[in-house]
């Protein structure tokens, strides 16, 4: 007959080395995509509201000389 093992024994440590790197390696992967998806949010943010501000005030020049030249 043969001698079985308790289930206990047959599965692999919860804290083993590779897990701990493993999640390790995954938790700082996730905290470097966060931070640069955070800093490209920001610069892309800060470029498109200076391209806007440029528009508007390219816009109000040129409609301020457009309504100025009907009172001329």
């Amino acid at each position: 007959m043969r001698y079985l093992l308790p289930i206990d024994t047959l599965q692999r440590p919860r804290n083993s080395l590779f897990r701990r790197v493993l999640r390790n390696m995954a938790m700082r992967i996730v905290f470097a995509g966060a931070l640069l998806s955070t800093l490209s949010y920001y610069w892309s943010y800060v470029n498109f509201q200076e391209e806007a501000l440029a528009n508007l005030a390219q816009y109000i020049s040129a409609r301020s000389q457009l309504e100025s030249e009907l009172f001329e």
